[in-house]
């Protein structure tokens, strides 16, 4: 079986969101920036009541505090999406729209573009992540190859010709980056 397609800066982004989603450290990050900031605000309006026994302060703080707590996963969203996005331009700018070639067999992938190519060892491959319009090959190394199913002629097939590698197929259908 053998793929020619080229990949988009939403290719990379979602590739990119996918694996920060999946981050136990950023999923961490997160999370502390979420609950200590409003863990913050609340103790700075405590303070701010012990010393001079008015409630205006205060009740700004608890405002704040439930205020970011609810919306701050909206702000983490777009701020890691716009974050992703200057990476891909950065980073990725030789990659994007460039010709890749990903032939399959028993053995071995093999991979060309304009500056390289490589031979995987189909032994190395870890799983196959197949997300809404994606294929994410996940290698032993966690790096990725990312295969968009738009120049897949029969998904099913694909999927047959993972399988047969002994590669373990991860439904991911369901996921949106939150």
């Amino acid at each position: 079986m053998t793929l020619e397609y080229s990949l988009t800066n939403d290719d990379f982004l979602e590739h990119q969101l996918y694996e920060a989603s999946k981050s136990k450290r950023i999923k961490s990050k997160r999370f502390k920036i979420r609950i200590i900031n409003p863990v913050l605000f609340i103790i700075l309006g405590i303070f701010s009541y012990l010393s001079d026994n008015k409630l205006f302060f205060p009740l700004i703080m608890l405002v704040f505090a439930v205020l970011w707590f609810f919306l701050y996963p909206i702000r983490a969203k777009k701020n890691h999406i716009k974050h992703y996005k200057n990476h891909i331009k950065d980073n990725y700018k030789n990659r994007i729209d460039k010709l890749v070639k990903l032939e399959f067999n028993e053995n071995y992938i093999h991979m060309h573009d304009d500056t390289s190519e490589s031979k995987i060892k189909t032994s190395e491959i870890k799983s196959l992540i197949e997300l809404k319009n994606h294929f994410l090959l996940k290698l032993n190394t966690d790096m990725s190859l990312i295969i968009p199913k738009r120049v897949i002629e029969n998904v099913n097939v694909f999927k047959e010709k993972i399988s047969e590698l002994k590669t373990p197929i991860i439904d991911e259908l369901n996921w949106t980056f939150k």
